[in-house]
């Protein structure tokens, strides 16, 4: 029971698709709500509650692994992800202020990108086809289906090295960083998928070609979208899982700025370890990201469910909470002035 009842503060992550479809509803500049929620209200509270780094007794871990309430959490978050992509196509087809459609895009953003890709992120990693469809369900509501080969393949494997685009180097700008992250990780994507064909003796071009198959659920959702309502709606859509999937990259930004794996004498880069991630124990980020915060054991144990990382004391740690640190990252010269000399006092401390 005691195991049970420490999944009852995920159930809070439920608040960021609610405060969407409120901000639907109420529309005026309500349709906001959800933007001052998660970049106001959320970083204030995060700097009032602070944090907690301890970790689950060992001898629990093997019972909250098992536990089928964690999961569930998750692919609630597949039915509310879709339900607010629908209410919010259904707001932006009726006639509008440009105001109240700005604000419900943001907020179908922030929904598909912090929900919908976080949660999608949890579910890949698994070894079962179910929760890895589902995963790639999500990603193809936010435009961002070559995330399901690129992050496993590529990421995991680079991770705060050159070869990675999604790894941000010390000095470099969140806006110049996302370019390159996002056209590089789809490229990279695309070679993922070309390499493993050709080690099987299969060309780009066959029915064993992964992206192909992630390409045809995204334009089926895309001819849905046209089919039922029209081009105008779709632009907003399309707009909305911009935002989302930038939202992404700010967050790989954030999870290993100015961190780097040294190379070995054999010419490759050391194994990946507590250094090479930022972590953050504050509560909110926790519980409404599924500990997407304590990367620096996500990446050490890629498969480890999200109710049973831990934090690592060598893991370099953020000053506050995701949200925050986004903010943060958005204005890059007071990133670097903050940022900057943690990264050179955590350096010379190792």
């Amino acid at each position: 029971m005691k195991n049970t009842l420490r999944a009852l503060p995920y159930l809070l992550s439920y608040l960021i698709p609610l405060s969407a479809v409120l901000s639907f509803s109420a529309g005026g500049v309500y349709s906001f709500g959800t933007l001052f929620f998660i970049f106001a209200l959320i970083p204030l509270t995060e700097l009032i509650l602070g944090t907690d780094d301890s970790n689950l007794p060992e001898e629990e871990y093997s019972v909250m692994k098992s536990k089928p309430v964690y999961y569930l959490l998750l692919w609630g978050q597949l039915a509310a992800v879709y339900f607010v992509l629908y209410s919010f196509l259904g707001f932006v087809s009726a006639e509008r202020e440009v105001y109240e459609t700005l604000g419900a895009v943001f907020a179908a953003g922030i929904v598909m990108g912090g929900i919908g890709i976080t949660v999608a992120h949890e579910l890949i990693h698994r070894k079962e086809l179910s929760h890895r469809f589902a995963g790639i369900l999500l990603l193809i509501a936010t435009c961002y289906p070559h995330f399901y080969i690129e992050h496993i393949r590529g990421h995991h494997k680079n991770v705060a090295t050159d070869a990675d685009p999604a790894s941000a180097k010390k000095g470099e700008a969140v806006y110049t960083f996302l370019i390159k992250s996002v056209v590089l990780s789809y490229l990279s994507a695309w070679q993922l998928e070309s390499e493993r064909l050709r080690k099987k003796g299969h060309g780009i071009i066959s029915v064993y070609n992964t992206m192909i198959y992630l390409h045809a659920g995204q334009f089926l959702l895309w001819g849905l979208i046209i089919h039922l309502y029209d081009l105008r709606v779709f632009g907003y859509y399309l707009a909305a899982s911009v935002i989302g999937f930038t939202l992404l990259e700010i967050v790989n930004y954030i999870e290993h700025y100015g961190l780097v794996r040294v190379m070995t004498d054999s010419g490759r880069p050391e194994k990946v370890s507590p250094v090479h991630s930022w972590n953050s124990n504050n509560y909110i980020s926790r519980w409404f990201l599924f500990e997407l915060t304590r990367h620096a054991d996500h990446h050490m144990n890629a498969s480890r469910e999200y109710q049973i990382l831990r934090h690592f004391e060598k893991s370099p740690v953020h000053p506050t909470g995701y949200p925050g640190m986004i903010l943060l990252a958005l204005i890059p010269p007071l990133w670097f002035r903050l940022m900057d000399p943690l990264i050179n006092e955590f350096v010379k401390s190792e």
